[in-house]
C-alpha cells in the first residue's frame, strides 16, 4: 500500500484526467493502466463531492476537491489495493521499452515472469 507522500508524488507525475494511458506512466513502478484507471475512478469521486456541494448552494471548481485528504479517502476505499507495484512495468522501465497497453498486455500475457525475474537479475549484476 501507499503512503500519502506517495500518492501525492504519484498525482504530481501523471496528467491528471488524460485519455491517453502514456500520460500515467510514473517511476512508482505502478502500471499506467491502473493508475489511470484509479484516477478515473478519483474524478468520478470529486465530482460527487462536487455535486454534493452544489445541492446546498455551494459553488466550487472541480481543482478545489483535488487535495490530499480527498485523495488519501478514495484510495483507503479499497479493500486490496488499487495501485500495486507492477514488476512487468518495471521491467519495461529498466529496458527503455516504450509503454504502451498493447506491449505491457503481450509481455503480460507471453512472459513467463520466473524468465524475466532471472533476465532481471543478470542484467543487475
Amino acid at each position: 500500500m501507499l503512503d500519502i507522500k506517495q500518492l501525492e508524488r504519484l498525482r504530481q507525475e501523471i496528467v491528471f484526467n488524460s485519455l491517453y494511458t502514456t500520460d500515467y506512466e510514473n517511476s512508482l513502478n505502478i502500471c499506467p493502466i491502473k493508475v489511470q484507471d484509479f484516477f478515473d475512478g478519483y474524478l468520478e469521486y470529486l465530482f460527487d463531492l462536487q455535486m454534493e456541494d452544489e445541492e446546498y448552494g455551494i459553488e466550487q471548481d472541480i481543482a478545489y476537491y483535488d487535495t490530499s485528504n480527498n485523495l488519501e479517502n478514495w484510495y483507503n476505499c479499497f479493500e486490496d489495493d488499487p495501485l500495486p507495484f507492477d514488476k512487468i512495468y518495471e521491467y519495461m522501465r529498466e529496458e527503455r521499452i516504450p509503454f504502451s497497453t498493447e506491449t505491457y498486455k503481450q509481455l503480460c500475457e507471453q512472459l513467463d515472469w520466473k524468465y524475466i525475474s532471472i533476465y532481471y537479475k543478470i542484467l543487475n549484476k
